[in-house]
């Protein structure tokens, strides 16, 4: 009667291991799924910190161009006002 007895004990030992190495494997799973969520979260975190400054400097950088298109037309508008004629490349020919 000692193998069937045996063979249940060496069964439930073996169960006994599958359930153990199934329960630390999901140990391991749910922390390396937790560090990628948190690595994850960072990197949205980032992400949004660096598109937050491209929009800033967009922005200054718009600012700027219309201040100086402003400066552009003022200067523009000055040299009409005082009727400073434009510099042209003309060809003078020798008489």
């Amino acid at each position: 009667m000692r193998g069937p007895l045996i063979n249940l004990r060496e069964i439930y030992r073996i169960t006994n291991e599958i359930v153990f190495e199934t329960q630390m494997s999901n140990i391991r799973f749910t922390k390396e799924f937790h560090q990628l969520t948190n690595e994850f979260h960072r990197f949205t975190k980032e992400f949004h910190r660096i598109t937050k400054e491209i929009y800033q400097i967009t922005k200054e950088f718009h600012q700027n161009t219309k201040e100086i298109h402003q400066i552009t037309n003022e200067i523009h508008q000055s040299t009409n006002d005082f009727n400073i004629p434009m510099m042209t490349s003309q060809k003078t020919t020798p008489a």
